[in-house]
C-alpha cells in the first residue's frame, strides 16, 4: 500500500499540532504549504506563520522525511 507524500506530510503535521496543542493553534496550519515545484515538492510557511524554531523544525523534518 503506498501512500501520497502530501498526505502523510499533512497527517504528520496534524500529529504534531495535537502534540504541541498549547504552543500550536490548528489555525496556523493555513500557513504551511506544499508548492509543486519542477523536481518535486517545496514547503512554504507563509508570512503570518507564527510557531516556535522547535516545532518548525519539527515540520521540516516530517517534510524531509516525506520527501527522501
Amino acid at each position: 500500500m503506498t501512500t501520497d507524500p502530501m498526505t502523510l506530510f499533512w497527517n504528520e503535521i496534524y500529529l504534531i499540532q495535537k502534540r504541541h496543542a498549547l504552543f500550536f493553534p490548528v489555525e496556523q496550519i493555513e500557513f504551511i504549504s506544499l508548492k509543486d515545484i519542477e523536481n518535486g515538492l517545496e514547503l512554504v510557511f507563509s508570512e503570518q506563520y507564527d510557531l516556535s524554531s522547535i516545532i518548525t523544525l519539527e515540520i521540516e523534518f516530517a517534510f524531509k522525511m516525506i520527501t527522501k
